[in-house]
C-alpha cells in the first residue's frame, strides 16, 4: 500500500479529495517559493532623483529670471487682466498700429496671447500690411467676438 492510501484510511478522505488537497498543496508551496525567490533575487533599482531635481531648479530660476527681466522692459499699460499680463484699454491709451506693432504690444490687447500675435505678424509678412482693421478676421484664431473686443484697440494707421 502506498502513502496515498495510508493518508486516505487515517483521515477518512477517498482518492480524488486527496488528490486534490496534495495539488493546492504543492501548488501553495511553489507559490511561495517563487516569491521568496523572487524577493531575494530581484531587486528594484533606487533611481536618485536630486540630479535632475537640481536641474530642473536652475533652469526654472533661469526662466524666472528671464520673465522678470522681460515684464520689466514691458510699456504697455496700467491695467492688469490678473494674469500678470498688462492689457491696454481703450480709456488710458492710445490704439495700436497692427502694421507695426510688435509681438508684445499685440499681446496687450484683451484675448491676445502670444501665439495669436505671432499669427498677427506671420501674416502682415507675407500678405503685407493691413488694408482695414477688419482683415484682422482673416488671421486665425480671431473671430467675431475677439474682433469687437479689439476694435476700438487698434488701428490701420496712415
Amino acid at each position: 500500500m502506498g502513502i496515498i492510501s495510508k493518508i486516505n484510511q487515517m483521515l477518512g478522505f477517498t482518492k480524488n479529495e486527496t488528490r486534490i488537497i496534495l495539488f493546492l498543496t504543492i501548488t501553495f508551496l511553489a507559490g511561495i517559493g517563487i516569491k521568496i525567490f523572487k524577493s531575494s533575487y530581484t531587486s528594484k533599482p533606487e533611481y536618485d532623483y536630486s540630479s535632475v531635481d537640481s536641474e530642473f531648479y536652475a533652469r526654472s530660476a533661469i526662466a524666472d529670471s528671464a520673465s522678470l527681466k522681460l515684464s520689466s522692459k514691458e510699456n504697455l499699460a496700467d491695467e492688469s487682466n490678473g494674469t500678470g499680463r498688462q492689457i491696454l484699454s481703450s480709456k488710458n491709451s492710445s490704439s495700436i498700429n497692427i502694421n507695426s506693432a510688435t509681438i508684445t504690444e499685440l499681446m496687450g490687447l484683451p484675448g491676445i496671447g502670444e501665439g495669436i500675435a505671432q499669427k498677427i505678424v506671420a501674416y502682415r509678412k507675407i500678405n503685407g500690411n493691413f488694408k482695414s482693421v477688419s482683415d484682422l478676421k482673416k488671421v486665425g484664431g480671431i473671430g467675431e467676438k475677439k474682433f469687437e473686443k479689439i476694435l476700438p484697440l487698434v488701428t490701420v494707421g496712415k
